[in-house]
């Protein structure tokens, strides 16, 4: 799985929630907690996936927890929401 990168079609909201969902020391929301963030606009889905993706990223080589991770499908999905 590589680093994964936006495309035009793909831009942060610049916001304080944005700002907190990709700072990896920060803990993802909870399902509720994202939901509820993607109503209001604060993040878009796409965003989700990315920080999402960034963190299996991360810890991959510590956890071993995914056999296969199709990021592109992912991303693709995020952005028809």
């Amino acid at each position: 799985m590589g680093a994964h990168t936006k495309n035009a079609t793909q831009t942060s909201s610049g916001s304080d929630a944005y700002d907190r969902l990709m700072d990896a020391a920060e803990p993802l929301p909870d399902v509720t907690t994202a939901a509820t963030m993607l109503r209001r606009g604060e993040i878009t889905a796409v965003e989700l996936v990315e920080a999402s993706l960034t963190r299996v990223e991360a810890q991959q080589d510590q956890l071993n927890a995914f056999v296969y991770v199709d990021a592109d499908a992912a991303l693709a999905a995020a952005a028809d929401v």
